[in-house]
């Protein structure tokens, strides 16, 4: 009995912690200063699921906002945009990360020419029942349309 109880202790305790996706999730979109990037980089870094990887590239776009010199903000916003862009096409029906890069396409500059999959994602996204606290970060995005903006306080409204 002794030794059921230490091994909940020791195992289950674990299972109580916050996951980095759960963590990072709950912050997405409102991340605010490099070393709380530079730390979910470091923890993201090595992890093979999928999820951990579109964090991780949004970490990278994040990272490219933090840092100083131009050729280092497009290293880095170039290292996000591949990441993510890949794990999309080998996994096309993952919505989290068409939300990742929805929200990216629109918070990035468009010099930079990342905004080409706004309809495609959006589409996919207005019929996949995102949660309430979703649709408000859309919502709250710059350069949404009036067309996507009528689109979200519908579903709102569901």
């Amino acid at each position: 009995m002794r030794l059921l109880i230490l091994l909940f202790l020791l195992f289950g305790a674990q299972s109580f912690e916050t996951p980095i996706e759960e963590e990072i999730r709950s912050k997405f979109p409102y991340i605010k200063d490099k070393n709380e990037v530079e730390n979910y980089i470091s923890k993201l870094d090595g992890r093979k699921d999928v999820i951990s990887q579109g964090y991780l590239a949004s970490m990278y776009f994040f990272k490219s906002k933090y840092v100083k010199f131009p050729t280092t903000k497009f290293k880095f916003f170039k290292r996000g945009k591949e990441l993510l862009n890949s794990l999309i096409e080998k996994n096309p029906k993952n919505i989290e990360l068409r939300y990742i890069r929805y929200i990216f396409q629109h918070q990035i500059p468009k010099f930079l020419g990342y905004y080409n999959d706004k309809e495609l994602d959006f589409n996919i996204l207005s019929s996949s029942g995102l949660e309430k606290r979703e649709l408000l970060i859309l919502l709250k995005l710059n350069s949404i349309s009036e067309e996507h903006s009528q689109k979200i306080n519908q579903l709102l409204k569901q």
